[in-house]
């Protein structure tokens, strides 16, 4: 038995044995490809580099990932004499771009400073964007570059494509304001264009800026990945009534966020404060509807207020009625919006008026959140809307109990 296990370890292969024999039947697997993308880098790639086209032959185009060995032995030759080549460098570099797998995308990454200057940006992209480990490591090389514009593509590819762990460390090595006009946000952009995982947090310098776009660019990597420290800079620009509408939009996306989810009180107070304030702001109803979205009663006062007040002061006008019963409806007063639509109705048929088909939804919405099925029926039976443009409404959850009841069924087209 010993014998038998003895004789087994002292034949079996080595770890190394076992790779160089995996290597060679991928050889063998892939010879019939390979010498195919040779026969065709002679017949197509080579008279294409000797042209006067720069356009990517198709068959070169839509060829396989065996091409790249012969374009990038060829693309070492050229790089021998770069200034003579520097055209041929240029249509190897698109064409690469096109079929190369992270292991050519590597192999081309070392080869980055004999490629010529002018040409390096899009070498960068390519390395960084088909390529991995090695490649990333090569271009990060280019970080100390003292020309700011190389040093400024060199970052932007890592930003764009390398490990989002490495975006902070990145961002510190090199000093922003050095790089070309609107260079942060630029690279702000490529960040928040990125899927970020929850805990990708921005360096704090970048909070210091006073630019506009700067802020709305991280605005938008916040509303992906949100900051817990942050609150107090959202809320800086929220309540900021200098600000442009659009950035103080933004900036109440990200605070509801953090109220939702990191339970911001601070937001929370401004937000009602602001609904609150006298000081008329173009953003009280975006705030005020955040607020109800949140449960925060101040929300749903502001947005009751005006209609309520209308309503009151016209008191023989159904359509002021309607508006309130709206109103009523959206913010989930039901009761409210069911008496309210009661009183619009008999005031409308009193004074010959006309309801609009969709009133007759949120009339019917309101009496089915108050189990009121029957009116709920018939009142949406007076819409006079096709099941097609009543169907949007089925999945409500006012009709949650009803909706497969007659006549909703058929009015739905269920």
């Amino acid at each position: 038995m010993f014998l038998s296990l003895f004789l087994a370890s002292a034949l079996a292969p080595s770890p190394a044995q076992g790779l160089d024999a995996l290597y060679a039947r991928l050889l063998e697997q892939t010879a019939q490809r390979r010498e195919a993308a040779e026969v065709l880098w002679q017949s197509t790639g080579v008279p294409w580099l000797a042209g006067d086209r720069d356009a990517i032959p198709r068959e070169l185009g839509g060829a396989g990932q065996e091409l790249q060995a012969p374009a990038t032995s060829q693309l070492e030759v050229f790089l021998e004499k770069p200034e003579v080549h520097r055209r041929s460098i240029y249509r190897l570099l698109s064409l690469l771009e096109k079929i190369v797998n992270p292991s050519g995308a590597n192999r081309i990454a070392y080869l980055l400073a004999q490629i010529p200057a002018d040409l390096r940006s899009s070498a960068f992209a390519l390395c960084c964007q088909k390529g991995d480990g090695p490649s990333f490591a090569e271009v990060e090389k280019f970080l100390q570059s003292k020309d700011i514009q190389e040093k400024s593509a060199a970052l932007s590819a890592l930003l764009a494509h390398g490990p989002i762990e490495r975006i902070g460390p990145w961002l510190s090595t090199c000093d922003l304001d050095l790089g070309p006009d609107g260079f942060t946000e630029t690279i702000l952009q490529i960040i928040g264009q990125r899927d970020l995982p929850q805990g990708f947090f921005l360096p704090e310098f970048l909070f210091l800026s006073k630019d506009v776009r700067e802020s709305a660019a991280i605005l938008t990597i916040l509303k992906k990945s949100p900051d817990p420290s942050r609150e107090d800079w959202v809320v800086a620009i929220l309540t900021d009534l200098s600000q442009i509408y659009d950035l103080r939009l933004a900036s109440l996306i990200v605070a509801e966020r953090g109220v939702a989810k990191m339970k911001w009180r601070s937001a929370e107070r401004k937000m009602s404060a602001l609904v609150r304030s006298r000081k008329p702001d173009a953003l009280a109803e975006k705030v005020a509807w955040a607020l109800f979205r949140l449960g925060q009663k101040d929300g749903k006062k502001w947005l009751l207020k005006e209609p309520k007040a209308d309503a009151k002061d016209n008191p023989k006008d159904w359509r002021a009625l309607i508006r309130l019963g709206r109103m009523q409806v959206n913010v989930n007063e039901h009761k409210d919006g069911y008496r309210t639509f009661k009183e619009a109705i008999g005031l409308a048929n009193l004074n010959r008026g006309r309801l609009q088909d969709f009133d007759w939804v949120w009339a019917s919405r309101s009496a089915a959140g108050c189990r009121k099925y029957d009116e709920a029926g018939a009142w949406l039976s007076k819409a006079r809307l096709s099941p097609q443009e009543l169907k949007p409404f089925a999945n409500l959850p006012e009709f949650e109990d009803c909706r497969l009841k007659s006549p909703f069924r058929r009015l739905f087209g269920l």
